[in-house]
């Protein structure tokens, strides 16, 4: 016997054909097209470049990130993701020490913060 999924739109119109619910995806992985940034009162937007540091990629696309060192040291480039965190790698040990104080875990050193 052929099972039939009935839905409100299947009691409504008969022409139509509806899909069981086993065929539907159940989770779909839509990554974000870029990494949304906050550094004091200024918003900015990154296009993912694979393998640069997050600040590297934003000053090649005029996104005018403050920063000093690039050594993530000072502490100038923090910055905090708003969006898009999962395209960059975990911190290391160095950006996670400098970091340690900041309240929210999505803080990251834009000089440090690498793109996957």
């Amino acid at each position: 016997m052929k099972r039939k999924t009935l839905t409100v739109g299947s009691l409504i119109s008969k022409n139509r054909q509806m899909i069981p619910s086993e065929e539907i995806p159940k989770e779909i992985d839509v990554q974000p097209a870029s990494i949304r940034l906050r550094q004091n009162q200024s918003y900015f937007e990154v296009v993912p470049r694979p393998h640069q540091t997050l600040l590297d990629a934003a000053l090649e696309q005029k996104q005018f990130i403050d920063f000093k060192c690039r050594k993530g040291t000072c502490g100038r480039c923090k910055v905090r993701v708003t969006e898009g965190a999962s395209l960059l790698h975990p911190p290391h040990e160095k950006e996670r020490i400098k970091l340690q104080h900041s309240l929210a875990q999505e803080y990251r050193l834009a000089c440090q913060a690498m793109i996957r």
